[in-house]
């Protein structure tokens, strides 16, 4: 009896348990059981020669999710150009209660406030979305460990990592004809040693700080704008000598301290035939956020996009096309162009 119990607080403790509505305990059926399905193509016309990254492919989805009284257990499988990606519950443990427009997130778990701010980073500890009753509001905050510590790994001359806190807040408003939103995000890397290796075989300490804004305009009948701005303070290395402040920028002015900024606009018109969009993004040279595992920068583009419906919208499909330059800040040798 105690082998069995010791097991079953073991599963427990590696297994991912999202979105579980508290109020539904009892109310709601005891199994559901939901799957997906889908397929993507992708084609790149400017393929250049000796890249890794085939010219086209498809990608097959297929997702499982089964249902116990609103404790979820997601399965899923990903099949691209001959590979084959698993994914399953029991890798880590995640705890994720909703109750009426209160959700908390506990253990390991993931949020995003912007794309150029916390964008699915990965993070243990807490957080919370709030969303009362109406929808006009949400709150979101969390805060806790980004990156655990490593050691280096001379063997393959991997240099080792310091552990990362990350923290964030961020709101939106939503009305019928607008919405507006706007967050803050915190990073940094702990100056301290634990691993007990030298400096010069860990990565340098790193700090962020990230604002962004967003909101929608929709006063004219079936046109709606988008936009989105961040910029982002970041200072590649916390233990170097302090520089004279600068009034625009909140944190410690130190050696390799940057300034970056991204903006992304768009418009979209509604007609009986379908929606028709247009689109524009422009992120500076070097732009760094700690909240996401990677992002692109140096680039701007522009794209145009048609989407329509039929069989009362059960058939729907999306068409886009665009371009996209690098180099913004001219001091690259030469410039790349290529369609999207």
């Amino acid at each position: 009896m105690n082998r069995i119990f010791v097991f079953c607080l073991l599963s427990l403790a590696c297994m991912q348990i999202p979105g579980q509505d508290l109020s539904l305990i009892g109310k709601s059926e005891p199994l559901q059981i939901a799957g997906s399905a889908g397929l993507q193509y992708y084609w790149r016309p400017c393929r250049q020669s000796g890249s890794p990254y085939p010219s086209a492919g498809t990608i097959w989805q297929v997702g499982l999710t089964a249902s116990l009284y609103g404790w979820n257990l997601p399965f899923s499988a990903t099949y691209s150009n001959a590979s084959v990606r698993w994914q399953q519950p029991f890798n880590r443990f995640s705890l994720q209660p909703s109750w009426k427009w209160i959700r908390i997130y506990l253990g390991d778990a993931s949020m995003n406030f912007s794309p150029y701010s916390l964008n699915g980073h990965q993070f243990t500890g807490a957080g919370t979305e709030l969303e009362p009753a109406g929808g006009k509001w949400k709150i979101s905050v969390m805060g806790g460990r980004l990156l655990r510590q490593t050691f280096p790994d001379t063997l393959h001359g991997l240099p080792g990592v310091r552990q990362r806190m990350g923290y964030g807040l961020a709101g939106e408003y939503h009305q019928e004809k607008f919405s507006l939103g706007a967050g803050i995000f915190y990073a940094s890397d702990e100056k301290n040693n634990r691993v007990q290796a030298p400096d010069s075989l860990l990565e340098s300490p790193a700090e962020n700080l990230v604002f962004h804004f967003r909101g929608t305009v929709g006063f004219i009948e079936n046109l709606q704008v988008q936009y989105e701005y961040a910029v982002s303070f970041f200072t590649p290395d916390r233990r170097g000598p302090e520089l004279k402040p600068d009034i625009l920028y909140p944190l410690e002015f130190r050696n390799g301290s940057a300034r970056y900024n991204a903006f992304k606009t768009g418009a979209t018109y509604t007609t009986r035939i379908g929606s028709i969009g247009l689109s524009a993004e422009r992120v500076d040279p070097g732009y760094k956020t700690l909240g996401a595992y990677y992002h692109l920068n140096d680039f701007a583009n522009y794209t145009f996009l048609y989407a329509g419906a039929a069989l009362q919208k059960k058939l729907t499909w999306s068409v886009s096309s665009g371009c996209q330059y690098d180099n913004l800040a001219r001091q690259k040798r030469s410039t790349s162009r290529r369609l999207l």
